[in-house]
């Protein structure tokens, strides 16, 4: 396999693994405009942990990977 033929089978499998990790946000917490992600301060800077909570219509704990309620909106609608 030559290395033009590795770097374009490297490609169709990186656009692979984002069509799926975009189908496994779509119905997700993570995916709605009304979540809001909570950070962590380390060593290195910021970095996202595994909690967050929804502001609609009031404030409640979620996970970036729960299940999406009545209130899902796509954050990418609107804009």
């Amino acid at each position: 396999m030559t290395d033009k033929e590795r770097i374009e089978q490297l490609e169709k499998q990186v656009k692979e693994l984002q069509e799926k990790q975009k189908c496994l946000i779509k119905n997700t917490c993570s995916g709605c405009r009304h979540f809001i992600q909570h950070y962590g301060k380390g060593a290195r800077g910021f970095f996202e942990v595994n909690c967050g909570h929804c502001i609609k219509p009031r404030i409640k704990h979620r996970s970036p990977m729960d299940k999406a309620c009545e209130y899902f909106e796509d954050f990418k609608e609107g804009i």
